[in-house]
């Protein structure tokens, strides 16, 4: 008996090193790439995790929904597009699935019937994006019918949408035929996985908008494509075979995300430095980009396990005044920390200090100039002169005069803008010339409001869904600062529009509801009008452009 617990007692003291061991035989997850589609690396971090906890079924379920077929079928919805331009566009999405084809891995081909295809292509005059209640228009977005998270279901085939925009952004002009082919051939590399790159080479780079766009995917498009399709068989075949996995993580510490960096003379170069910590056991790779490019942000590619980094780099200064605040987004393969934003401000001192603003604002009269004062005063160190003022419009003036001053060389500067300065909201530059060798030129922005002036310029009615609940409803705004109008008239070009007039303030001030309440066709780009007829001689019609994009899914 006293064998028996000893034999006991000696097996329970080898567990902690036997089931170890056993651990270490798992086979190893493989890592995950940063550069590929956010929501898809989100679900593979999540398949891995369902298959180290044994979850085989639900991993092989996802992975099923998430593997493109060997041959991806296309169809491209071009009803939107006028009929002069679709020639255009469908050579377009041709050049670009033949493009892909020749790479040789995945293979595209077109089909009009739209329950059997992988990705549809829906053309359209302009696609706006929306994010944090905002729209701001683009070249092309892309969507996939991956379930939210925490949904049980997951489909049994990937299936995507790619909206292609006609017109380039904000221009109004229409894609010359090289952006058309970029843009297809981009479209079906995020159908892939891949996510949008800052190299020109790349077909998943930037749109150029340039003859020498990228119009064939890279090698290195190819490289990552043919990477996220090793590590989904490779996942598969875990599944199926019913293998548990160790899933080693990378886990990536920031001791700050804010750095102020203090004052800096315009002209001169301010470093920086985000220490960046690997607390996990698998590398960890980041990659820091920029929101502007006054910013340079350099981070090394892998850090090792327990190993430290930094986020390096500089603020550039020149062209800038006053406080800067920028931001650092980060990306890295840590799973449950893939992103990270970090804050940079500094205070960029100029030669020239500018009272009351560097900014100037006109409110117009119709028959009279008007006129605006400011003071710059030069300081620091270096001896400097300012030499003459100009302006970038024939119809304002800027006059320079020297003032007595205790703490500096002190100039008045008198901008006029005449009365036949145009109607609407007119931006305009005023320069100083300076002997200042850091800023032999400073800035000062004006802006000139004459006339009725529509708040906003345009009116965005929203992406409209067969979920949208109707009316939908937005409001726009007409004042004039100076002198009165009064309004005859509200009409819309489109008869699915309906408006309705309110007057907030006699002669000065209108609202005008603007309600859609359906009619609309689906999956079409609505680029309609508000007309506003006035008794104003100078402006006796406005038309206020009415955009929204019309979607047939929810």
């Amino acid at each position: 008996m006293k064998c028996i617990h000893l034999y006991l007692l000696m097996l329970l003291a080898l567990l902690p090193i036997v089931l170890p061991a056993q651990e270490a035989k798992k086979p190893s997850a493989p890592a995950i790439p940063t550069e590929m589609n956010e929501q898809e690396r989100a679900l593979l971090s999540r398949v891995e995790s369902l298959l180290a906890g044994e979850e085989f079924d639900r991993a092989e379920a996802i992975l099923k929904g998430l593997t493109p077929p060997a041959s991806v079928k296309v169809l491209a919805n071009r009803l939107s597009v006028p009929k002069d331009s679709r020639a255009a566009v469908a050579k377009a999405v041709r050049d670009a699935m033949q493009a892909w084809n020749q790479a040789g891995d995945v293979r595209f081909q077109q089909t009009e019937r739209e329950e059997e295809a992988d990705l549809i292509l829906l053309l359209e005059w302009d696609v706006a994006r929306i994010a944090s209640g905002q729209a701001r228009l683009v070249c092309a977005d892309v969507s996939f019918n991956f379930p939210p998270e925490g949904q049980a279901a997951f489909p049994e085939r990937r299936i995507a949408w790619a909206r292609i925009a006609v017109n380039q952004p904000y221009l109004g002009s229409v894609h010359a035929a090289p952006s058309l082919a970029h843009l297809a051939g981009q479209s079906l590399g995020s159908y892939l996985g891949l996510a949008e790159t800052l190299e020109a080479s790349d077909l998943m780079g930037p749109d150029t908008h340039t003859a020498s766009v990228a119009v064939r995917p890279s090698e290195s498009d190819l490289k990552r494509v043919r990477e996220l399709q090793a590590i989904r068989e490779k996942l598969m075949d875990f599944a199926r075979k019913r293998a548990a996995v160790s899933v080693p993580r990378p886990v990536m510490e920031m001791a700050k995300s804010e750095i102020d960096v203090g004052d800096v003379w315009v002209g001169d170069n301010a470093p920086f430095s985000f220490p960046v910590k690997n607390a996990g056991d698998a590398p960890l790779e980041i990659d820091a980009r920029s929101t502007c490019g006054c910013i340079v942000a350099r981070s090394g590619r892998a850090i090792a396990p327990g190993a430290e980094d930094a986020i390096t780099g500089e603020i550039r200064t020149a062209g800038y005044r006053g406080k800067l605040e920028k931001t650092i987004e980060v990306r890295a393969n840590d799973p449950t920390r893939p992103r990270a934003s970090l804050s940079l401000s500094v205070n960029i001192l100029s030669v020239v200090h500018i009272e009351p603003s560097e900014n100037l604002s006109f409110s117009l009269k119709d028959t009279e100039p008007t006129s605006k004062e400011l003071t710059l005063t030069v300081r620091g160190t270096e001896p400097v002169e300012i030499n003459r003022v100009s302006c970038s419009v024939p119809y304002a003036t800027a006059e320079l005069q020297s003032l007595p001053s205790d703490s500096g060389k002190a100039y008045r500067v008198v901008v006029t803008v005449r009365s036949e300065a145009p109607v609407g909201r007119i931006p305009f530059m005023v320069t100083a010339f300076t002997t200042s060798r850091r800023e032999p030129q400073i800035p000062i922005y004006a802006l000139c409001e004459k006339g009725i002036m529509a708040v906003p310029v345009s009116v965005y009615m929203g992406n409209i869904t067969s979920a949208t609940r109707l009316p939908v409803t937005q409001i726009l705004t007409l004042i004039k600062k100076e002198g009165a109008f009064h309004i005859r008239q509200v009409t819309s070009s489109d008869a699915n529009l309906q408006t309705e007039m309110e007057t907030l303030r006699d002669g000065s001030q209108y609202r005008i509801s603007v309600t859609y309440n359906g009619g609309w066709q689906a999956d079409a780009s609505i680029r309609s009008m508000v007309i506003v007829e006035t008794d104003d001689p100078r402006q006796p019609r406005i038309e206020i452009p009415v955009i929204a994009s019309v979607a047939s899914g929810k």
